[in-house]
């Protein structure tokens, strides 16, 4: 499918509505000579995006041509997203630190008695009977001011009822980003699951006001107000303080939002970057 293609073009600028692309006049100037320079040229995110586009493009005009399954704009918008999201958590290195000067447990499998009992000391506890646990988590970048949620609801199985992330243009620091998370946790749990929950929290001084209603003074009233609100439309809530380690999936799917600026809401199912960690988890729960 040509650049000037018309429905090249319409794909593109629906596909700039979630990503930041080059304007027209780059997809315009592109040769068979002048691809591979002008993508190395871009920065590297934007260098895949525009690979990852074109490609969908020329598939989209391959089912024209030959007149197999029609692909919409809709359709191929959220291919690519979903697409991208997944590549993005498949080249995360989880040995990284965030800004919170939180570590990053490594992914690999556990070797060894000790190191194994270790672990147990640390996974993800399963609520009781009738119970849904909430854990969420906020990242933020202090250089950029981006930051990113991440929200996890599993049943009394370990089973996935809901998975979320989503991305911050502007924060004003770690704590308003926590907040912001607890708020979003528990919206989607009165809206997705109301029943008993427990949410869990890696940041003790957000939990810590929300559980003694103490934060009249506090500048993150309002976001804390509306966390109790959302709470209070639930049979029953509570909030837990946790460590990282019981908190990972939340973590990673923070991350996951500020590194690819993207948000979204999967119900029964989680990306790739969390699978293994909630396959450990379950695992952990069957024993």
């Amino acid at each position: 499918m040509h650049a000037r293609c018309n429905h090249a073009k319409t794909l593109r600028d629906a596909m700039r509505a979630v990503w930041m692309l080059p304007d027209e006049n780059f997809f315009l100037s592109l040769t068979p000579e002048n691809l591979v320079v002008s993508v190395d040229n871009q920065d590297v995110d934007t260098g895949a995006k525009i690979l990852l586009l074109l490609w969908r493009t020329w598939q989209v005009r391959n089912n024209i041509t030959h007149e197999t399954e029609k692909l919409s704009f809709a359709k191929s918008v959220g291919f690519l997203t979903k697409h991208w999201t997944e590549l993005c958590s498949i080249r995360q290195d989880h040995r990284l630190d965030d800004t919170k000067g939180k570590t990053i447990i490594s992914d690999s499998l556990v070797a060894g008695r000790r190191e194994r009992e270790t672990t147990r000391v640390t996974q993800w506890e399963k609520p009781g009977d009738g119970w849904c646990k909430v854990n969420v988590d906020g990242a933020f970048e202090i250089s950029t001011r981006v930051g990113g949620i991440g929200v996890v609801i599993r049943d009394q199985t370990g089973s996935v009822i809901l998975s979320a992330w989503k991305y911050l243009a502007h924060g004003s620091d770690a704590e308003e980003v926590e907040a912001l998370a607890c708020r979003e946790g528990m919206q989607l749990a009165a809206e997705w699951c109301p029943s008993k929950v427990i949410l869990e929290s890696d940041c003790n001084y957000v939990v810590g006001l929300l559980r003694h209603g103490n934060f009249q003074r506090s500048r993150l009233k309002f976001l804390l107000e509306e966390t109790r609100e959302a709470g209070n439309m639930l049979p029953e809530w509570t909030t837990v303080h946790v460590r990282r380690e019981r908190n990972r999936a939340a973590h990673e799917l923070a991350q996951l939002a500020k590194r690819t600026t993207h948000s979204a809401v999967w119900r029964f199912t989680a990306p790739i970057c969390v699978e293994q960690i909630i396959a450990q988890e379950c695992n952990f729960i069957s024993e």
